[in-house]
């Protein structure tokens, strides 16, 4: 890719997987004792897919419930090395999956992105970039990564990436720094005009490890196996008495 910045990413993968380390390495013994805490689960084999939602948004996760009941529980229940975050927002739209877990399984990861236009510089507040010791330059070529639905396959990789993002999230001036604001206007194209939290952090990390081009995933025809429906209510959890 041609770009116009004083420096770039690592030549190879394994040295961007030496510069995520220094991320790690800022953080304080409590992290560290936090993350070791877990280590004991890593073998652990279990199909989960993982949200989060306030009592704002109970009735809008249950329609990813419902997805999930309706088109990946017959098919794949016996499915255990995979874990899927999900924003309650995201609607599964079919039962075949196999091309997104073979992506995964090849890749580590499968995630989607936005085109440079919510590049991951607009949209990182200064105050993490240099928590991170990241330049700007870089990230603006690249588009955010949509947080709200990535499949992890469990490996090394992931293991890795999924420790640095949460880590990441246990020190203020990483994930949350003071005064940052989540609003972010189309107009406006300035550096760190706003901070998307979590989703700021993520798209960081995975595009050090992963820029070969701007989209993702890196296939031929597009994946098409979920939808995002902002608002969308359902009732689907049985009403009691």
């Amino acid at each position: 890719m041609q770009h116009n910045c004083s420096e770039w990413f690592e030549d190879n993968f394994h040295l961007n997987i030496e510069r995520v380390k220094l991320y790690q390495n800022m953080h304080d013994k409590r992290v560290n004792n936090t993350l070791k805490s877990s280590e004991h689960f890593q073998d652990v084999r279990f199909p989960v897919i993982v949200t989060a939602a306030s009592r704002d948004f109970f009735d809008i996760s249950q329609g990813l419930i419902q997805s999930i009941y309706v088109h990946l529980v017959p098919k794949y229940e016996d499915n255990f090395s995979w874990v899927w975050w999900a924003d309650t927002s995201a609607r599964f739209l079919s039962n075949d999956l196999d091309v997104a877990l073979n992506y995964s399984r090849r890749h580590s990861i499968l995630f989607f992105t936005y085109g440079k236009s919510l590049s991951i510089a607009q949209h990182t507040d200064r105050q993490t970039m240099k928590y991170l010791d990241e330049d700007y330059c870089k990230f603006r070529y690249f588009g955010e990564v949509e947080a709200s639905f990535v499949l992890f396959h469990l490996d090394d990789v992931t293991k890795f990436v999924v420790t640095t993002w949460s880590s990441c999230a246990l020190v203020k001036e990483c994930m949350c720094p003071p005064n940052a604001k989540l609003s972010c206007s189309s107009k406006n194209s300035t550096d760190g005009q706003c901070h998307r939290y979590d989703q700021s952090i993520l798209s960081i990390i995975l595009r050090r490890l992963f820029h070969k081009q701007n989209n993702y995933p890196l296939v031929e025809q597009p994946i098409r196996i979920h939808t995002l429906k902002r608002g969308n209510t359902v009732k689907f959890f049985p009403t009691m008495a």
